[in-house]
């Protein structure tokens, strides 16, 4: 496996994990618009949002354990859904503008806060949402594993794939 086919898989997880997002918005009926989700699903399909894995990686390495474990105290705190609009928020705005409309940053805001709620609390009663998190932290230990970065990952290999390398 290539550093690439792991950066693809990834973002093949972020899309499923905003599908699900998707899908509740749609069925609950809840007031928000899945514009930004369907875009940044775009993004991610077209490849569009380099260094993802790396990102997720700094932001969540010393949080693995408490991944493995569902601790949703951990992802409340360092939500998925801020590491997925912060890179939108950097480089993606006028983007966002032609797809969604002009919107200002404290619309987006809202809107990734509105995410963010929904998210936290798919986290209490989705075993696919772990699912594809979990998947997420075992590409991401491959990863560092392909690219030589500097994180121990032998405990979190052990743990995480139940095997020595």
């Amino acid at each position: 496996m290539t550093a690439h086919n792991i950066d693809y898989r990834f973002r093949c997880n972020i899309v499923a994990l905003l599908s699900i997002l998707e899908d509740t918005i749609i069925e609950r009926k809840i007031n928000i618009d899945v514009r930004l989700i369907r875009l940044i699903k775009v993004l991610l399909e077209e490849g569009k949002m380099e260094g993802l894995v790396e990102k997720f990686i700094r932001s969540t390495y010393g949080y693995w354990d408490d991944i493995r474990e569902k601790s949703t105290d951990f992802i409340k705190e360092n939500s998925i859904v801020d590491m997925l609009f912060d890179k939108i928020t950097d480089d993606k705005l006028e983007i966002i503008s032609v797809f969604c409309g002009r919107i200002s940053r404290d619309e987006l805001r809202r809107q990734v806060e509105e995410f963010r709620s929904l998210f936290n609390s798919l986290l209490d009663s989705d075993d696919e949402v772990w699912r594809i998190l979990h998947g997420c932290v075992r590409l991401s230990i491959k990863y560092i594993d392909i690219c030589g970065l500097d994180y121990d990952i032998e405990k979190h290999r052990e743990l995480w794939f139940n095997h020595h390398k």
